[in-house]
């Protein structure tokens, strides 16, 4: 294999490893979403009975409590879809690189 290939593939394992973090990251903070609402609704003693499900909610996505947990999960969300990005460009420039070395090689033989 070209050198330029090897050192790509390695970079490439790399961004898998740092994709794999930020997605971990991210799916954990979703998943936790519907719990860490509920958690608020249910600390709040201020409701009352009588409220219905939605008002109770939207209590609850008014507390600052909430707001830094959306703030969080947007953070992991942007960084996995940006480290995404990073994986599809590198993805795409080591197909680059397969293709050239694909076609120069014969040429390359050729002229020998």
């Amino acid at each position: 294999m070209d050198q330029v290939l090897r050192e790509r593939l390695i970079k490439i394992d790399k961004q898998i490893e740092k994709l794999y973090e930020a997605e971990m990251e991210y799916l954990s903070l979703d998943a936790a979403k519907d719990h860490k609402l509920s958690a608020i609704m249910l600390g709040d003693n201020d409701q009352t009975l009588n409220q219905s499900m939605n008002a109770k909610e939207m209590r609850a996505k008014a507390t600052p409590e909430w707001d830094t947990f959306r703030q969080g999960l947007a953070q992991a969300e942007a960084k996995f879809h940006r480290e995404k990005h990073r994986y599809e460009l590198q993805l795409k420039a080591f197909d680059g690189c397969y293709l050239s070395l694909k076609v120069e090689a014969p040429v390359i033989a050729r002229q020998k």
